[in-house]
């Protein structure tokens, strides 16, 4: 969840730094298996990793930054955990 958070929070430097938590969890279907359980944001946002700055769709819809997504990553890099490439390439074409 948090590599897929850091990959659509990098495409989302790109428009101003916020990202809809569905796209989020679509990069990581996207990766995973479409059957499997996927976690809510929750978490993530509990832990300070991202930050909620609004919502749209009568509030069905969230908006996140992610503040230090540089350093995120770099953790996620020290502990064996990049951010696949997969994500990436898809993160620089697709929202």
């Amino acid at each position: 969840m948090l590599q897929a958070a850091c990959a659509t929070a990098q495409m989302a430097e790109l428009y101003g730094g916020e990202f809809s938590g569905s796209w989020v969890l679509k990069r990581l279907r996207d990766t995973v298996d479409s059957t499997a359980w996927v976690p809510g944001l929750r978490t993530l946002l509990a832990y300070g990793l991202i930050c909620r700055v609004g919502s749209a769709r009568q509030g069905r819809r969230a908006y996140y930054t992610m503040p230090d997504r540089q350093e995120v990553e770099r953790a996620l890099t020290e502990i064996g955990h990049p951010v696949p490439a997969v994500m990436l390439q898809t993160a620089r074409t697709t929202p």
